[in-house]
Parts: structure tokens; C-alpha cells; sequence
């Protein structure tokens, strides 16, 4: 999924909000619990990846499994698109002060 999806609300943020949002959402996901829980959510990532290349998957399953697949990246993938859009943006706000 599209980056731009996971940062319509963080876009109109202020920087320095940005930069404060993106700093809890780095603290939350470096915390043990979420870790130990984007490993549980990344195994079975994987035991559904093996269920839909599997020869045996039913055609009319495919698209539910895929589906699944991408849904569960969902929280890490919005995760780093608000670091790196705070990032960006605060690279883009000193090159500017840079050229003034």
C-alpha cells in the first residue's frame, strides 16, 4: 500500500508536532512488546504467505490471503511512512534555512 495512505493525518501536521508524533511512534515500535508482537504477527505473515503459494490454495482464496498478507503490514509499514515523512520534512525545513 501506498506510503501517502499511512500519513494523510500526519501531512497537515505543524513540523515540530511531526517531529514529537514521530519520536513516540520510534519509541513504541523500539518498545519489547511491540517487537515481541511484530514477530508474532510476522510468523503468521508467513504461514499464510505458505498457504497461498501453495499449490493445493483455492483460486477463490487467493485474493482473501493476499489480502491478509498485506493487512498485516499495515502497522509497521504506517509506522516508518510517519518516520520518514517527519524525516523528509525536517531534512526539506533545514535545507531551506540553509538557503536563507
Amino acid at each position: 500500500m501506498a506510503a501517502a495512505a499511512y500519513t494523510r493525518q500526519a501531512r497537515e501536521l505543524e513540523l515540530p508536532e511531526l517531529l514529537s508524533l514521530a519520536d513516540e511512534i520510534r519509541d513504541v515500535t523500539e518498545h519489547p512488546g511491540f517487537k515481541f508482537l511484530a514477530s508474532e504477527i510476522a510468523l503468521h505473515q508467513q504461514k499464510l504467505t505458505q498457504r497461498l503459494v501453495h499449490t493445493s490454495t483455492k483460486p477463490e482464496d487467493v485474493d482473501y490471503l493476499r489480502g491478509q498478507v498485506e493487512a498485516l503490514s499495515a502497522i509497521t509499514e504506517a509506522a516508518e511512512s510517519i518516520q520518514r515523512l517527519a524525516a523528509d520534512r525536517e531534512r526539506e525545513a533545514r535545507q531551506e534555512t540553509a538557503h536563507v
